[in-house]
């Protein structure tokens, strides 16, 4: 069986078959029947790269930061008016990944209450919150207005006993605001 792609004619030769040359811009996936143990003749399969275009919505254009003031602002005051406030991949209920299950997780044998925010399910809260806080990953953890950091400060601090400490304080002050 020969292949030859690309070469010095304007033909591709897969097997018997020639088939006309394709641009640089094109993509060309070969599946060989009997290469896989198969008892079928070789086939070539061909796939325009564009067809895959706009497939998935996070190859789509990201808002720019000029857009996102007015998030900015719901961010701000999501995390001042919640004493525990997580930013996270999923929900408490179906977390989306593991970093964020974990401080999920770590959240509840606390038996603390906190509110969150799906930041797959908003788009531009993903872009906004990284900006806010000069934060890179998530789940980021916010507690009394304060970004504490995400799944591996927040699993040090729990296991050293600080977030228990910073939970105490936040919640305190948080009564303290409510009773005025």
């Amino acid at each position: 069986m020969s292949i030859k792609i690309f070469g010095k004619s304007n033909t591709q030769i897969f097997g018997k078959c020639k088939l006309p040359r394709l641009a640089w811009s094109q993509r060309c996936y070969i599946t060989v029947g009997h290469r896989l143990g198969m008892k079928t003749r070789p086939c070539a399969v061909l796939f325009r790269a564009d067809i895959f275009k706009n497939s998935h919505q996070s190859f789509s254009a990201q808002p720019s930061s000029t857009d996102l003031t007015e998030v900015k602002k719901e961010i701000a005051k999501e995390v001042k008016e919640n004493p525990i406030f997580l930013y996270m991949k999923g929900t408490p209920d179906a977390p989306m990944c593991g970093f964020s299950k974990n401080v999920v997780m770590i959240l509840n044998a606390m038996e603390v209450n906190f509110k969150s925010r799906n930041i797959l399910q908003y788009p531009e809260f993903r872009v906004a919150v990284k900006e806010y806080s000069n934060f890179p990953t998530f789940p980021q953890l916010y507690v009394g207005g304060e970004l504490v950091g995400g799944n591996d400060i927040v699993v040090e601090m729990f296991k050293s006993g600080e977030l228990e400490q910073l939970f105490d304080k936040a919640t305190k002050d948080s009564n303290k605001s409510d009773q005025k």
